[in-house]
């Protein structure tokens, strides 16, 4: 059977072309090798591919065993593969010439081709399968998906490439001019997918934000445009079937609205409260625009929208701009600040490492709107982290010593003052956890005599802070191995760990934390230089010795403070 199998192989296997289609490439070797349909080649390489209604879409799925198709082709691997478009994992994304593109996007079930390139070279064209490619960019005309012989929509059920059930060959049919506007969103396409495209932009399309689009945006954003202006036209049922020179009118118009922007997208608007006077038509083409909108690139569109909204907001009482206006996508920078309780300088942060979207008016400008969705997204997040009460919970401590551990560098947080300038620090939980266990990997697992009585967390907590020491400084010297944990008790957090007493005492004798009036001097001088916050985390967070060597002297002039401060790095 195997043997059979690494046999077979098509009497007739003509080499692909780059840029073909994998089912133009199937419906060739079908017309080569003489057979009724592509769906004789599908059934002896065991695939059960419907092939009338688009169901070729699933040669693109990684999970479809294709060895016996690619036998029967006698390509290997890497030729066959340069055919395909590859699904991006767990996404409705395709690999196409380099870019992504959503799948709803191509059309499996209504193919479409151009005579004239047929006439030159007998093979379909990759690029044909896009739903926004309605002309060729070769020859300027559209591109044709309904036979004039029969009137019939053209199928991949044939078994001829250029040739229609009907006898008619469609290299002899007439063609009809394509829009000039057509045209440049094929170019653009053409280009976005890797194909030569030599032509330069003019200056109308310099100043078009459709040029600055990778594909499946540009895709995204002339499709929005198109349907709802098929909806105007009254076509019934906008489905990815629709003749191609509906498609073609509507993305011409889509394309024009994109010109001159947004003055152009304003007019659009105006056609659609006109056209559809009621307040749910108004919402869907919100809701619409909002979730195309998900994408950081497209954002202008919804800053244009919500101008437009503002604009008729303040000059008419038409109910449908008016539920357009309610639940703002973007906000000014200072609502977005008092949304998130935070001050500016954070809220820069989190744009420039893209926690929160955020939208410029002209490239290169400070960002003027922010996108309120993304804050809500990002508060959402961290109500999913520890805080700092949960945290000294599971750690059996109180909330100033988290802080305390904070400032030693035990615990790193992912959210707080100094990370995105949020009042309360918090936690992944994992952290929280392996804090405990990185003491525990300390346990010397058999406690040494020598070591004489032990000291529970708790009571060398109540210990250190009578004598004014850190707790988080003891902590870390617990992890650097200076202070070997002896025994586990039964307890939670850290309080299950015990300490030697002679080790206790030893750390505190060697240990020179800071003077109490020194470090208050020091913050109530330097106050007017830097925030308080800030400071007393430079202090924490520097090591003991250079203070040590200071607690002989009277520092407690403002030039002296100043020169302490230097030195450790405040300013």
């Amino acid at each position: 059977m195997d043997a059979n199998i690494n046999a077979l192989r098509l009497l007739k296997t003509p080499l692909p072309r780059p840029d073909e289609s994998l089912m133009g490439y199937i419906l060739r070797l079908t017309e080569e090798n003489g057979y009724d349909s592509p769906t004789w080649i599908f059934n002896q390489a065991e695939l059960n591919i419907s092939v009338a209604d688009g169901g070729w879409k699933t040669l693109y799925h990684d999970r479809l065993k294709l060895c016996h198709l690619k036998r029967l082709t006698g390509l290997d691997h890497t030729e066959f593969e340069a055919l395909r478009y590859k699904f991006i994992e767990s996404t409705d994304l395709l690999a196409v010439s380099g870019s992504s593109l959503s799948s709803h996007h191509l059309r499996f079930a209504s193919p479409k081709i151009c005579p004239a390139c047929i006439r030159q070279d007998k093979y379909y064209q990759r690029l044909w399968d896009l739903l926004s490619l309605t002309a060729c960019p070769t020859h300027g005309t559209v591109l044709m998906d309904v036979c004039p012989g029969c009137g019939k929509a053209i199928s991949w059920h044939r078994n001829r490439l250029s040739v229609c059930k009907c006898g008619l060959d469609w290299r002899d049919a007439d063609q009809t001019e394509a829009d000039p506007l057509s045209l440049k969103i094929a170019r653009q396409v053409q280009k976005l997918c890797g194909s030569n495209s030599n032509k330069g932009q003019s200056y109308d399309e310099k100043n078009n934000p459709l040029y600055d689009l990778g594909l499946d945006d540009l895709c995204n954003a002339l499709s929005l445009m198109a349907c709802s202006y098929l909806h105007i036209k009254d076509v019934p049922g906008v489905k990815w079937v629709t003749n191609n020179s509906l498609w073609h009118e509507a993305y011409s118009y889509a394309y024009s609205i994109f010109m001159n922007w947004p003055e152009n997208f304003y007019k659009f608007l105006d056609r659609e409260r006109q056209q559809h006077q009621n307040a749910e038509y108004g919402y869907d083409l919100r809701r619409r625009i909002n979730k195309l909108c998900d994408e950081k690139a497209l954002y202008f569109i919804m800053v244009a929208f919500e101008g437009y909204c503002d604009f008729y907001w303040e000059n008419t009482n038409d109910q449908s701009v008016r539920l357009l206006s309610v639940n703002k996508r973007f906000v000014s920078q200072r609502e977005a600040c008092q949304d998130l309780h935070i001050e500016t300088k954070w809220l820069d942060v989190l744009i420039e490492r893209g926690k929160v979207g955020a939208f410029g008016r002209s490239p290169g400008s400070k960002y003027t709107l922010v996108d309120w969705q993304s804050c809500a997204r990002y508060r959402a997040k961290l109500k999913d982290l520890i805080n700092t009460p949960l945290a000294a919970e599971i750690l059996d401590i109180d909330s100033a010593i988290v802080h305390d551990l904070v400032r030693e560098g035990c615990l790193t947080p992912l959210s707080g003052p100094t990370i995105d300038g949020f009042a309360e620090w918090r936690f992944d939980y994992r952290e929280i956890v392996n804090l405990i266990e990185r003491i525990r990997a300390k346990l010397t697992g058999k406690r040494s005599t020598a070591q004489g009585i032990l000291m529970s967390f708790g009571r060398i907590i109540k210990y250190l802070e009578k004598k004014k020491l850190s707790i988080g400084h003891f902590v870390r010297s617990v992890l650097e191995g200076k202070i070997i944990p002896q025994k586990e008790l039964p307890h939670k957090g850290l309080s299950c760990f015990a300490f030697s007493k002679k080790q206790v005492n030893n750390y505190v004798g060697e240990y020179q934390g800071p003077r109490p009036e020194v470090v208050k001097s020091i913050k109530c001088q330097a106050e007017m230089l830097v925030r308080r916050t800030e400071l007393s985390n430079m202090i924490y967070t520097k090591s003991s010795s250079l203070l040590s060597s200071l607690w002989d002297e009277d520092l407690f002039e403002l030039g002296d403070i100043v020169n302490v401060a230097k030195q450790l790095f405040i300013f």
